[in-house]
């Protein structure tokens, strides 16, 4: 099966369409399937091929793959084919979302052979709505095949998950990712799309995703391996060397800000959604998030605040910048706490 101009396939997932689209051509396709995989591991492009089979006026016959061009597909892909009811949320999913979705089911398809219905991020059902999408699926009418996702299903309601025909999708290998990533981002080093591939876990989607809205390390200023240097000083002398060139390249802690606010979205698994604005290299950003703990990167951001309007006022430059990589020294290593067998992150409240 090889991806068209008009049909995406989700990279790397091909077995997962090869399954579902022999099962749809055996007339076996399960009423309601849950495709099982971060929203960036292309389940969305997976749930709309799986759509675009359903109403495809010019399927092939052989592999069932929707042509892309029709009426039926362009419908799917421009979200307006009046079978197809796709329900996403920025937040909880709750009882009106799925009330609505449980009367549409009601109603006879308007031009193909059945509904469609894609619900997003299953996990963010509330109670509610989650028990009244499990009694429609108990009792579902007769033309309608429902495509749920999830990207954590162990948060979704046991009972709702019984229903439903997993299909877990798979991370690739970064042997396999790299490659493909640098044919997608020329811009990119070698080092560069290792690291972005190993930030990602495997998932192409999200991969991209963050090579697309991760500044080039090229695209950086010279200093700001001294701020790295600064950000990372383990004595005071380190951390003059690092004031002092800081202050002669009339760098702004604004930047420091910048980058720390980088190492909490990284640690906390956004980056793909929300993106750099420091420009730093996802290894030193790797490096960073190592060396501080959640609580700790906290604390340092209000230190970063506090240099900031230090440097509004006119402060000598140098000694901000000294001043607050001591202050970040002390914070780091206050987030740790000694043990026999080396570091221990202290309880975090």
């Amino acid at each position: 099966m090889r991806e068209t101009d008009s049909v995406r396939l989700p990279k790397g997932q091909e077995w997962a369409i090869e399954t579902a689209l022999y099962c749809l051509r055996r007339g076996r396709v399960a009423q309601a399937q849950l495709i099982v995989g971060p929203l960036e591991a292309d389940a969305m492009v997976f749930a709309e091929v799986m759509a675009m089979a359903q109403f495809c006026d010019r399927l092939d016959a052989g592999a069932c793959l929707p042509c892309g061009d029709c009426y039926g597909c362009l419908g799917v892909i421009k979200r307006t084919h009046p079978d197809l009811h796709w329900t996403a949320a920025e937040g909880t999913l709750g009882i009106d979302e799925v009330r609505a979705i449980a009367a549409a089911s009601q109603v006879r398809p308007a031009v193909g052979a059945a509904n469609v219905f894609v619900i997003e991020a299953c996990e963010r059902l509330t109670g509610p709505a989650a028990a009244a999408l499990l009694k429609t699926l108990e009792d579902p009418p007769g033309a309608a095949l429902f495509i749920l996702t999830a990207s954590a299903p162990a948060q979704m309601e046991p009972t709702l998950c019984s229903r439903c025909l997993p299909l877990r999708l798979r991370p690739m290998s970064a042997a396999d990712l790299v490659p493909w990533l640098l044919q997608q981002q020329s811009a990119l080093a070698a080092d560069e799309a290792e690291a972005i591939v190993h930030m990602a876990g495997g998932w192409p989607g999200r991969a991209l995703a963050i090579a697309q809205r991760w500044p080039s390390s090229r695209d950086a200023p010279p200093w700001l391996a001294q701020l790295v240097a600064g950000l990372l000083a383990g004595t005071s002398a380190e951390a003059a060397v690092a004031a002092a060139e800081l202050a002669s390249a009339s760098a702004s802690p604004e930047t420091a800000l910048a980058v720390l606010r980088d190492t909490l979205v990284y640690r906390e698994d956004l980056s793909s959604r929300i993106g750099s604005v420091s420009g730093l290299d996802v290894g030193d950003i790797e490096t960073l998030s190592a060396a501080y703990s959640q609580h700790g990167l906290g604390l340092c951001l209000e230190a970063c605040m506090q240099a900031l309007q230090a440097a509004d006022a006119n402060v000598n430059a140098s000694l901000n910048w000294y001043v607050l990589f001591i202050r970040l020294q002390r914070l780091r290593r206050s987030c740790y706490a000694p043990t026999q067998g080396g570091l221990r992150v202290r309880e975090e409240r």
